[in-house]
């Protein structure tokens, strides 16, 4: 903030010269990252860098490195808003008109490719959460990674370029279609990320969300996804001894962890083991992150889960179904409105009165607590049919 202060203070002493503005939209979008990193509203920085550069433009149109950070902001802008489930489209497309304005300007083609394939990427993955057809940006930022990798071979380029196909594979499995060939060519990229950067963690974490997809859509077609789901743990280590304790890669170990238990337990194995391995990571994760409504959910998730494997096998599950409500409480009073979040917990509530009334003792506790989770939800998202559903079973086993 006071480095926004002194670079409009000595740009009003010299209005003529452009990088006391570039300072401002340098200053500006950290503070709008930093503010969108903490959950706050970021729209007053964000729009103060993005009108910086317009004012620098307006001195010298073909700045170059002007419309660089404009096109940066604006694609960071754009991210925040779609992250937040706000519409991100008038962003993007500014972002890419910038674009080709940085390239005609003479920015290296190389970063113009990067920022292109960016926007690409955020705008597919926004389309695919909406439902609407996100074919076109996905196979938009192929191409440009796969031209930036051309001009200059580079790990973390490798790393997005494996991304933007894993991306338009799940697309694609998620149609019903074979997403084979796409997460095909994301492997290769990945194992060329690895042979220019042995050490790269982030694609090493890129890499197990990889293999959790092709898990998933083996386990959707009732094809065995466990070697999948190995390989998808061995990935997170990868990243973990590289980056040791890193948040990402010990959720996402979580994660696959409790996919791999999943499965076990519906094909009558027995998922205790990673069930605790599972909970071992999120634990962790949330020592780390104790503020992440995401991780509390995904610990609640996995000692529902694992005390409901405990009660299918006759032994106590009520400590694990404790604790998991506990995790659903911290997960919704961190962000009240998530629907999916009281959902599962209304869920959890009714999977223990389900073993409390076949215990014969009193389930009308957990009964009626499910049913006010499900008001909540409902309240939330009155589109929740699901909810509806669930509410009138818990009404009926009440």
């Amino acid at each position: 903030a006071e480095a926004v202060r002194w670079h409009e203070e000595a740009h009003a002493l010299d209005l003529g010269f452009v990088p006391h503005l570039l300072g401002v939209t340098r200053a500006a979008a950290n503070l709008a990252n930093g503010a969108a990193s903490r959950g706050e509203n970021s729209t007053r920085w964000f729009e103060k860098a993005v009108g910086s550069c317009d004012a620098a433009l307006a001195l010298s149109p073909a700045n170059a490195d002007a419309l660089r950070l404009k096109t940066e902001t604006l694609w960071h802008k754009g991210e925040v808003l779609a992250r937040s489930g706000k519409d991100p489209s008038d962003a993007l497309e500014e972002a890419l008109r910038t674009a080709d304005l940085a390239r005609s300007a003479g920015l290296p083609e190389v970063s113009c490719l990067h920022q292109i394939a960016a926007v690409h990427s955020i705008r597919g993955e926004w389309r695919d959460q909406r439902h609407q057809d996100p074919t076109e940006d996905f196979v938009a930022a192929i191409a440009s990674f796969a031209r930036a990798m051309e001009l200059e071979a580079k790990s973390s380029t490798a790393h997005d370029l494996a991304y933007a196909h894993e991306l338009l594979g799940s697309y694609r499995a998620s149609l019903g279609e074979d997403p084979s060939s796409e997460y095909a060519e994301a492997l290769a990229a990945y194992a060329r990320a690895f042979d220019l950067d042995p050490r790269n963690a982030k694609a090493a974490n890129g890499l197990g969300l990889l293999y959790r997809s092709m898990g998933e859509w083996k386990a959707g077609r009732q094809e065995e996804p466990i070697a999948d789901y190995d390989a998808a743990i061995k990935a997170y280590d990868k990243s973990l001894d590289v980056a040791p304790g890193s948040l990402e890669p010990l959720h996402n170990k979580g994660n696959a962890r409790k996919a791999l238990a999943d499965w076990k337990r519906s094909h009558d194995g027995d998922g205790s083991a990673d069930y605790e391995e599972a909970i071992r990571c999120y634990e962790e994760a949330s020592r780390q992150s104790p503020q992440s409504a995401i991780v509390a959910t995904s610990l609640a998730n996995a000692y529902r889960s694992f005390a409901e494997g405990k009660a299918g096998r006759g032994q106590d599950p009520e400590p694990d179904f404790r604790r998991s409500l506990e995790m659903f409480e911290r997960a919704v009073r961190l962000d009240p409105r998530r629907p999916d979040t009281l959902m599962k917990q209304g869920s959890a509530h009714k999977s223990l009165g389900a073993y409390r009334h076949k215990q014969k003792q009193d389930p009308s506790e957990e009964y009626l607590a499910a049913i006010a989770c499900y008001d909540r939800v409902i309240e939330v998202d009155r589109s929740q049919d699901d909810a509806v559903n669930n509410r009138a079973d818990a009404e009926r086993q009440l």
